[in-house]
């Protein structure tokens, strides 16, 4: 009994040598270690430079035009008012001509839907019933080109420090009307436009949430030229904020 355990303890030992000496864990490690180096880099993107690379990005912020542009009383040729609204919509295309610099083309505009106020209504006299109002509307239109000077290398956010040049186009249209019963309709319309060069300096960072979008948060100033009065500014110069959403065009290349 004795002899056949001792040979059932070799047997299983046997059997087990020959389990430890198939299974390889260098051998393993190395094919695993192969396989990780072979496959893709997903956010290899993020990684490297952003050289050669071009974006388009749609854009939304805030002017501020300062109080010392603004002029003391309201426009009474036109009737608009250039400072009732700050917001403003664009888009953009970029390119990384190098790992630090950046150049964009930019459009935006502000949009001042046309109103129309009935000033007042009267009947009598020789003119019986008699009816008066004003209406305007109008725009402002950006264009610029600018870069940026990215300062650190930061695989997903990087501030920057820019300058763009451009021109804003202002464009007011207003005037007066109305009716009387002896002489029907009258109006009369006046169309401003006014062109205001610009430098803005501005700072901000950029964030990519993946190898093909990026975020760009900005804040800037603007410097612009002066006019005579137009919608109730003598300039667009002020403080504005942006941020806007890039596609990367070209994001899977190296």
């Amino acid at each position: 009994m004795k002899h056949l355990i001792i040979i059932g303890l070799i047997g299983l030992s046997n059997l087990l040598l020959a389990q430890t000496t198939n299974y390889k864990p260098l051998s393993e490690a190395d094919k695993a270690i192969a396989a990780i180096e072979s496959a893709p880099i997903i956010y290899d993107s993020l990684r490297k430079v952003y050289k050669n690379r071009w974006s388009i990005g749609v854009v939304y912020g805030q002017r501020f035009i300062s109080a010392s542009n603004k002029t003391a009383r309201l426009d009474t040729v036109t009737f608009n008012d250039f400072t009732s609204r700050r917001s403003f919509w664009g888009i953009s295309g970029s390119r990384f001509i190098s790992k630090n610099i950046q150049i964009s083309l930019a459009f935006n505009f502000t949009i001042y839907p046309r109103r129309q106020n009935i000033n007042s209504i009267s009947f009598g006299g020789a003119n019986g019933l008699q009816v008066s109002g004003s209406g305007n509307g109008g725009a402002l239109v950006n264009f610029s080109f600018g870069g940026k000077y990215i300062f650190m290398e930061n695989k997903f956010t990087r501030p920057y420090l820019g300058l763009k040049l451009g021109l804003i186009r202002a464009i007011a249209k207003g005037g007066v009307g109305g009716f009387n019963a002896a002489s029907g309709q009258f109006q009369e319309i006046v169309e401003q436009n006014t062109n205001f060069g610009y430098a803005d300096l501005n700072i901000g960072f950029i964030h990519r949430m993946s190898p093909a979008s990026m975020l760009d948060f900005n804040l800037g100033y603007q410097i612009a030229s002066k006019s005579e009065e137009i919608g109730g500014i003598t300039s667009p110069s002020g403080f504005n904020a942006s941020i806007s959403l890039h596609i990367i065009i070209n994001a899977k290349k190296n």
